[in-house]
């Protein structure tokens, strides 16, 4: 069974890799080619953005020569004499203008006729030599003719090579105007350093092997980051070509099959950037993605070996937990089950020793339930011998007889007596009334005061709003019987009770005497420490009954407290919720 097992797990497990494998093959090539593409194009916006606010920043310092009035009025009037006098002007703006950070090589100022008025350069040594006049030395000034010539407004953003450096150049070329803005007075030129450039494009180039250019329209490239030998020269030398004559169609984009080409434009400075990748880098991450996939599959295949090999053992634990737990039974541990069973021969055995074990609890819950029933009848027994409706009615019959004798404290006596016995047998309901209580608490106070003639001096002092809630039946009286049999007891002089109940926040009632006092941390702990089962294991109805009867009714949080020091009298308050909070029968 196990073999059987093993070869079925394995043949669907490499059904389902080949079938992956095989839908891999058709659609992974067009998927990654979309997913290239889209994060290329991603990356170009996020590069363009970058270059954006680089030039702008350049942009914002050159025009920062609006500031000079003088400069600007004597290229308005291009006096010759008044010109020379702002030579320096260059050289001023690259110290205060521009920080180190921007590299820039060199700055001119011309007027339109292409006079030079100031220029700066960085240096000027045999490697970093840079052109006193761009148009006397001819770098690259003819592009820089054209666009001053035309009515473009735009910052001119284009290259130049320098020999001497064996570098190409950034240059930016402002044009300058009126105060109205209507007649150009001259411009300024700024070579640049590309470095700055360079590094933002290789953020943004993810690989040596793709190539990334800078190229505005109708001009050489001002920028290229990658590598472009082999076939992915040819086609950037072609998309340079088409790009710059404005002659690229659609069937050239066609013939480059082994890149993708992709373009991001820049609408501000008209400097678009470009991307070739070659198909070989998409073909790694396919191969990539294989590769990942046969490791996928060999794990596959070894957790599928091992599920079959913990799946088998599985078929023989409930054999051994069967005779294991069988064992214990026989040693008399009835409450054992048999559980994970199935629809088996070995799970109908276990149901059926559950069974067996069900009717031998069920015989043991009957000869349980009979010792009860015994027991109860015992408890019924005993209780008829003093029937509460014999106590009732002989009380009120003596209370009559006193009435008629003329002995009105025993008529009294008698009555309360009868009412004492009704309330304290009559448990039908565990909850009663604070009115009900003081009552019941009142006659009891009568007979006591009869028996000690009158030696207690009671205070009853009880909040009218409280009359109606709902409290344990006998749990004042009780309290107030302790006060009398322990605290009071060995007093000398006065004795004192006085009864309180009071409404704020949860009901409190408290008792208080001014006896000998007794130790509060003990009887507290007892409390604390006091089971709920209490109840049914004392027959007198003391502190500790009081307590867990609370405790049952109305859950922790609630209950009866000990306040009390030697000689100082005792106060035993007990804690309830208003009647919002009912409790239940026990």
């Amino acid at each position: 069974m196990r073999t059987k097992i093993l070869f079925l797990c394995l043949s669907c497990t490499l059904l389902a890799l080949g079938l992956q494998t095989w839908f891999f093959q058709i659609s992974a090539s067009s998927l990654i080619f979309r997913l290239e593409e889209e994060a290329s194009k991603k990356s170009l916006g996020r590069m363009q953005d970058e270059l954006y606010s680089w030039l702008k920043g350049y942009e914002n310092n050159l025009i920062k020569i609006y500031n000079q009035k003088d400069v600007l009025a004597d290229l308005a009037g291009s006096g010759g004499t008044t010109l020379e006098r702002h030579s320096r002007v260059a050289y001023l703006m690259m110290q205060s203008d521009f920080q180190p950070g921007q590299y820039v090589d060199a700055l001119y100022l011309y007027t339109m006729d292409r006079k030079l008025v100031s220029y700066a350069r960085i240096a000027s040594t045999p490697r970093y030599n840079f052109p006193e006049d761009i148009f006397v030395d001819g770098a690259g000034a003819n592009r820089v003719t054209q666009y001053v010539q035309s009515d473009d407004r735009v910052i001119l953003v284009t290259s130049t090579f320098n020999p001497s450096r064996q570098q190409t150049i950034l240059r930016l070329v402002l044009k300058l105007y009126t105060n109205n803005v209507r007649t150009k007075i001259g411009f300024l030129v700024c070579d640049i350093d590309p470095k700055g450039f360079s590094r933002i494009v290789e953020k943004y180039a993810y690989s040596d092997r793709q190539v990334v250019w800078l190229q505005p329209p109708e001009d050489e490239p001002i920028l290229v980051y990658g590598r472009r030998e082999g076939g992915t020269g040819l086609d950037f030398e072609r998309a340079v070509e088409g790009i710059r004559t404005g002659q690229w169609s659609d069937r050239d984009i066609q013939t480059i099959r082994d890149n993708v080409y992709l373009a991001s434009p820049q609408v501000k400075y008209r400097l678009t950037a470009y991307s070739l990748v070659p198909q070989e880098l998409l073909e790694e991450s396919q191969n990539v993605l294989a590769r990942n996939m046969l490791i996928v599959a060999l794990l596959v295949i070894l957790v599928t070996i091992i599920s079959v090999f913990l799946i088998s053992r599985s078929l023989t634990t409930p054999l051994t937990a069967m005779v294991q737990n069988l064992g214990r039974i026989k040693e008399g541990e009835t409450d054992l089950r048999l559980t994970d069973l199935k629809d088996d021969e070995i799970g109908l055995l276990g149901h059926s020793i559950n069974q067996m074990l069900d009717r031998i609890q069920e015989l043991i819950a009957l000869e349980y339930d009979a010792e009860l029933q015994l027991k109860h009848a015992e408890y019924k027994a005993l209780q008829a011998q003093v029937n509460p409706h014999f106590l009732y009615n002989t009380l009120e019959t003596m209370s009559g007889i006193a009435t008629a004798q003329n002995a009105p404290m025993v008529a009294t006596l008698c009555q309360a007596m009868a009412h004492l016995f009704r309330y304290s047998l009559d448990m039908k309901d565990p909850l009663s009334t604070v009115g009900d209580e003081i009552v019941h608490l009142k006659n009891y106070l009568y007979v006591m005061n009869v028996r000690t003639g009158n030696s207690l001096e009671v205070d009853i002092a009880i909040d009218q709003s409280v009359l109606s809630e709902k409290v344990p039946r006998l749990c004042l009286q009780p309290l107030v019987e302790n006060s009398i049999s322990h605290g009071l007891k060995n007093k000398r002089g006065a004795k004192k009770i006085t009864v309180r109940a009071e409404g704020v926040g949860d009901l409190r009632l408290t008792v208080h005497d001014n006896g000998v006092g007794m130790d509060a941390d003990e009887v507290n702990t007892r409390l604390r420490s006091t089971p709920r089962s209490v109840t049914e294991k004392n027959t007198s109805i003391g502190l500790a009954n009081i307590h867990a009867r609370i405790l049952l009714l109305f859950g922790p949080g609630y209950g009866v407290t000990v306040a009390s020091s030697q000689g100082g009298g005792s106060t035993v308050s007990v804690t309830l919720p208003r009647s919002s909070c009912e409790g239940t029968t026990p």
